[in-house]
């Protein structure tokens, strides 16, 4: 059992920047933004429920598919493919990776605050 507890309000329109959950963890309820990456990989776990079983993200799986279209489409060896992820943080896209033996992997995370 998850020591927590997410659930996504019904929200209509709203921009991008103001969706939210309500958190529940230890009897104490919050309203989180889902772009409030500090509040959320605070909270062990928290990420992985929400953008890959509440929200269903499958950007890792995507990515992983589109590397293994490109090695065979156009007969490139994984070995030989690099990639660069901007934006990353949580490690799932590489984790994809990993399970195509994929070795030449590097990421950034992206900082609002750099632009």
């Amino acid at each position: 059992m998850k020591p927590f507890s997410i659930v996504i309000p019904d929200q209509k329109d709203i921009t991008q920047d103001q969706e939210f959950f309500i958190l529940e963890e230890n009897g104490i309820t919050k309203e989180i933004k889902i772009h409030d990456y500090d509040k959320i990989f605070s909270v062990p776990g928290l990420y992985e429920e929400l953008l890959m079983n509440k929200l269903q993200c499958n950007s890792p799986r995507v990515m992983k598919n589109v590397v293994e279209f490109i090695s065979k489409n156009y007969f490139i060896p994984i070995t030989e493919m690099s990639v660069l992820e901007i934006g990353a943080g949580n490690g799932l896209v590489g984790e994809k990776l990993r399970q195509l033996d994929f070795s030449h992997y590097s990421r950034t995370r992206y900082f609002s605050n750099c632009l």
